[in-house]
């Protein structure tokens, strides 16, 4: 995960996308940190990455949407960002960080939604993650809206 928060640490910094920049530094420096016994608890570290991602996905360039594309594949093999006990707020959880992330979907290219939602189905079909009846509801109608804008 660090290589690529520096991959997109340097492109931002020439392409002049400041927030980008300064989000994906906080997010390495963030990670960095966690060595040892103590650590920060996954779903903190999720969001500091989530958050570096979604800003990537918003600036509809093609560079930083695969970066983005492959934050979110990163953070589901990477095991500091799974946790044997999740919070008892469900926002914190996998699923709904990342379509918490992923808010700008509609907006992006085909191709692009169709790779989030193979993100999506890779949470589905794992045994990993927390899912609650309002977070299926919530990807199956991200599921009905990509397929009814085209």
């Amino acid at each position: 995960m660090e290589d690529l928060l520096s991959e997109i640490i340097l492109a931002s910094s020439t392409c002049n996308l400041d927030e980008i920049n300064k989000l994906a530094e906080d997010a390495y420096g963030f990670l960095g940190i966690q060595q040892g016994l103590i650590r920060d608890p996954p779903h903190e570290l999720r969001a500091k990455c989530f958050t570096v991602f979604q800003k990537c996905l918003e600036t509809k360039r093609a560079k930083f949407i695969s970066f983005a594309i492959l934050g979110f594949n990163k953070i589901l093999r990477d095991d500091r960002f799974h946790s044997n006990f999740e919070p008892e707020d469900d926002s914190k959880w996998l699923p709904s960080q990342l379509l918490q992330a992923t808010n700008s979907f509609l907006t992006l290219p085909d191709d692009t939604q169709v790779d989030i939602l193979k993100t999506f189905l890779n949470v589905a079909c794992s045994n990993y993650w927390t899912m609650n009846g309002r977070i299926i509801i919530s990807i199956l109608c991200l599921c009905i809206e990509a397929y009814e804008s085209g």
